[in-house]
């Protein structure tokens, strides 16, 4: 996806809070993602974290809506809304 607005990098904790409640200031910022008010920028490591971290049963039990058919489509959502980048600068190993 090409960015055509502002673009911001979500954290996974951002991403969970978004995947696991339709409320709170973390689904109304991917709602701007959803409707394309805004463009999310993420990286092959970011998909991998977000699906490891959507589908951990202990989290699952945790958030009762986040059932392993909510963290594909969520996961699925992001992968066609995102804007991927292929190379990520390292600051910190």
């Amino acid at each position: 996806m090409t960015s055509i607005g502002p673009r911001a990098v979500f954290d996974c904790v951002v991403l969970l809070q978004s995947a696991s409640s339709r409320k709170g200031p973390a689904f109304a910022c991917f709602q701007l993602v959803q409707t394309g008010r805004l463009s999310i920028v993420v990286s092959d490591e970011t998909i991998a974290e977000i699906t490891d971290v959507l589908h951990r049963p202990e989290l699952q039990r945790k958030f009762k809506t986040l059932t392993p058919e909510v963290a594909d489509a969520f996961v699925s959502e992001l992968k066609n809304r995102a804007e991927m980048m292929a190379e990520v600068p390292r600051e910190f190993v």
